[in-house]
């Protein structure tokens, strides 16, 4: 209706027919323009998206080599155990050699008490002995 009215007085079909063109134009520049605003809305969308997605390759990245030396560290510590416990027992052996040497010095020691009572009771004899010869 309001295109007839309004094609009536602007001079008849002739100009109707243009204002429906017009019409139709502004149509499709309305649903072009609304496709581009949600075009640029995607377009951002993925904008954000790929730069959280670089953060988190940048984050995945740094816990990699985080990750690297974590791991280094820990074959370095591996290594300073085997090393501490090879030592450590090299000295129980070492510790128990000793206390097996000093058992057999306290023997030793007991044996050659024996021997020197032995040989001071028999000096003491030939003592005697001497003694009895003496003129």
């Amino acid at each position: 209706m309001k295109t007839r009215s309004l094609g009536q007085t602007t001079g008849g079909t002739t100009s109707c027919s243009s204002l429906n063109n017009r019409t139709n134009h502004e149509t499709v520049i309305q649903g072009i323009e609304g496709i581009y605003s949600e075009t640029a809305q995607s377009a951002e969308g993925m904008r954000n998206v790929s730069e959280n997605t670089k953060g988190l390759m940048n984050s995945t990245g740094s816990t990699s080599e985080k990750l690297k030396g974590s791991i280094g560290i820990s074959s370095e510590l591996v290594q300073k155990t085997i090393y501490i416990s090879t030592r450590t027992k090299e000295l129980i052996e070492n510790a128990e050699n000793l206390l097996e040497i000093s058992g057999q010095n306290k023997t030793s020691a007991s044996e050659v008490g024996e021997v020197s009572d032995n040989l001071a009771n028999k000096s003491e004899s030939l003592r005697d002995d001497l003694a009895r010869f003496k003129i």
